[in-house]
This record gives C-alpha cells, sequence and structure tokens, in this order.
C-alpha cells in the first residue's frame, strides 16, 4: 500500500487484452505518477482501490498525514465519490474479517453501501476492528482510468 502519496507505476489485472491492462500515467514536475486527465482526488481514490485499500488508508494518502483530525475534512469528499463511482460500477466496496476484504468478504453495495460511508467509524484506523472496508477497482473502471482517446479501445 501507498500512503506517502497517490502515485503507481505498475500493471493491474483488467478484462483487457491478455488479461492486463497498462495503469496510464504521465509524469508531474517532481517525477510522480500522474493522469493528468483526472482531479487528483479522483486519481488518489482510483489509485487506492487498485491497491485495495481501507478507507482509512485512502484519507491518509490524501491529507499525506497520520493525523485523523485532518482525515475527518477529506472525508466528505470521498464519501460522494465512492457512492458516485460504486453506482456506475467503476469501484466496489467490500467488508471483511482483514485485508484485503474482498478475499474472505463481501461486496456492500447500493443502498446497504450508504449507512458503512455515513458511519465515521468505518474511516478510521482500528487495529483492534473486527472488520476491513476496503476498495477494489470495478468492471467499469476503464471509464476514468484510460486517457479520453483511448476509452473508445475498451468498450
Amino acid at each position: 500500500m501507498i500512503t506517502s502519496d497517490c502515485s503507481l507505476r505498475a500493471r493491474f489485472p483488467s478484462q483487457g487484452r491478455n488479461g492486463l491492462s497498462p495503469i496510464y500515467a504521465g509524469r508531474t514536475a517532481k517525477g510522480k505518477a500522474s493522469m493528468e486527465w483526472l482531479p487528483e482526488a479522483e486519481e488518489c481514490l482510483l489509485l487506492n482501490a487498485r491497491e485495495m485499500s481501507p478507507l482509512w488508508a485512502l484519507l491518509a494518502d490524501w491529507t499525506k498525514s497520520e493525523d485523523e483530525s485532518k482525515w475527518d475534512e477529506a472525508r466528505p469528499m470521498f464519501l460522494e465519490m465512492i457512492k458516485e463511482w460504486e453506482h456506475r460500477r467503476i469501484i466496489e466496496v467490500y467488508i471483511g474479517p482483514q485485508w484485503p476484504a474482498h478475499f474472505e468478504g463481501v461486496r456492500v453495495e447500493g443502498e446497504n453501501l450508504l449507512p458503512l460511508l455515513h458511519n465515521p467509524q468505518s474511516w478510521h484506523y482500528d487495529e483492534g476492528t473486527e472488520a476491513v472496508i476496503s476498495l477494489l477497482p470495478g468492471p467499469m473502471e476503464y471509464l476514468v482510468s484510460a486517457p479520453p482517446e483511448e476509452r473508445r479501445n475498451h468498450a
């Protein structure tokens, strides 16, 4: 899991050719991976879904802080983005007994997702927790991950 910033340079499974699709990323002036067609918050959400990150890790990446009081400021923005992207099947949300939650857990979607996202405890780090809530790319991830000019090749 990346916790220092939202950048990634690798290949991940998808429904593309040969079972792999590249992470399309340019470079920022500081040399970090960038998907320039996405706003920074959307890029951070997408990369955290690819990393199967728990919700708290998404907030830690975005704020570049381990201070949970700073995480609370970012939570409403990501709550809305996750709701929208889950509805569009760009990402999936899972709850399970351990990370990564999708291995032994269940997918949480639609109406069942809202109470989970609106619960502030869902977003906080807790070593003693009995459940982990984590993200995963969905089947429609290409709608945001591929550059606009490449999306027609995925349809």
